[in-house]
């Protein structure tokens, strides 16, 4: 019983979970980005390189995560 249950409850939950944490990434990455761009001592361009590499990674992730699987099916 506990085996069905755990199997049953692991996909929505590693669905979840991939979801809290690719939005995380794509809020920090876009935080980061807003700081570094109105911070008043200047662009500081591998700081802004990083944060975009945040937000395109954590995009793609939800992309592929949630978007892709409806397209294919």
């Amino acid at each position: 019983m506990a085996c069905a249950l755990t199997g049953y409850l692991a996909e929505p939950m590693r669905r979840f979970l991939s979801f809290l944490m690719a939005s995380a990434i794509l809020l920090a990455g876009l935080a980061l980005a807003g700081f570094e761009i109105v911070r008043a001592d200047g662009v500081r361009p591998f700081v802004l390189f990083g944060a975009l590499v945040m937000v395109v990674i954590s995009g793609a992730w939800l992309l592929e995560e949630f978007v892709s699987p409806r397209w294919l099916s």
